[in-house]
């Protein structure tokens, strides 16, 4: 391969990595938004405290713990010991159910690396949710389905990501009419916990207020929606343009979709 080849390649791959790394102040934190993917599908933000003079507290804010316990899972005695183990092959700790470490100035940058890292290999604990094949396959369907109504109407992306305030999102689908703001779509299960999925809407609809994406379209898709509870629902409603339900055995389809948004446009 030619030099002139890796070079460009390398500039590439900075200006990738440049594209997907911020850092944002909100009050004494600094907010580092690092190129380091989770299998939630997010960037992971590393918090970084001054402490004292030239010492500061680089941590994940406990945003890996978190996502396990919204999803239902419950950090076991060896989850602890594992994470522990990680943290320490990292050069960092597992302490307060966070990613964490101290440091000097110097080494912030090396330290928000580790603590990111650790932070993202813990939620692969989430792939244990033994109903991920079944949710991808409403994904897919709802997908195929949104497709087929979309034709002659809208342009449809899928795995659309966002930036809200404090952390990142994705949206599984966005249709982009001829007419009209774009309508952004997720699929989601009452796995684990109803109200905990329903709490994750709810944070995701207020991160993005007063963001680009606050006038986009916000619709649900409810999976198994006989089994939500009544709060959950009514949840729903209130952080939505639109919900659609789905029951067990149900599936999605252009038509139903079609009757949907005219109740959305109406």
């Amino acid at each position: 391969m030619r030099t002139a080849n890796c070079q460009s390649i390398k500039e590439s791959v900075l200006a990738h990595l440049t594209g997907c790394t911020s850092v944002e102040r909100s009050g004494d934190l600094c907010i580092i938004t690092l190129p380091v993917q989770t299998v939630d599908d997010r960037l992971v933000d590393v918090f970084v405290e001054m402490r004292n003079q030239d010492f500061y507290l680089v941590h994940d804010a406990g945003k890996a713990a978190n996502e396990l316990i919204l999803r239902g899972l419950n950090i076991t005695a060896s989850m602890h010991r594992h994470y522990a183990q990680l943290a320490q092959r990292m050069g960092v700790q597992w302490a307060d159910e966070m990613f964490q470490s101290g440091c000097k100035s110097s080494a912030i940058a090396a330290t928000a690396m580790a603590v990111a890292q650790c932070s993202s290999i813990a939620t692969m604990d989430l792939m244990s949710l033994n109903n991920e094949p079944e949710e991808e396959g409403y994904r897919q369907q709802f997908g195929s389905a949104l497709r087929t109504w979309s034709r002659s109407r809208a342009s449809v992306k899928s795995q659309i990501p966002v930036k809200g305030e404090w952390r990142q999102h994705t949206f599984d689908f966005v249709a982009y009419p001829k007419h009209g703001m774009p309508i952004a779509i997720n699929v989601i299960s009452p796995a684990g916990s109803a109200i905990g999925a329903a709490d994750r809407a709810a944070f995701r609809y207020k991160d993005l207020a007063g963001t680009t994406y606050d006038t986009w379209k916000k619709v649900l898709v409810q999976t198994h929606a006989e089994t939500w509870s009544k709060a959950s629902s009514e949840l729903l409603g209130k952080c939505s343009s639109l919900v659609i339900p789905i029951n067990t055995g149900e599936h999605p389809t252009p038509t139903m979709i079609e009757n949907y948004f005219k109740q959305m446009a109406a």
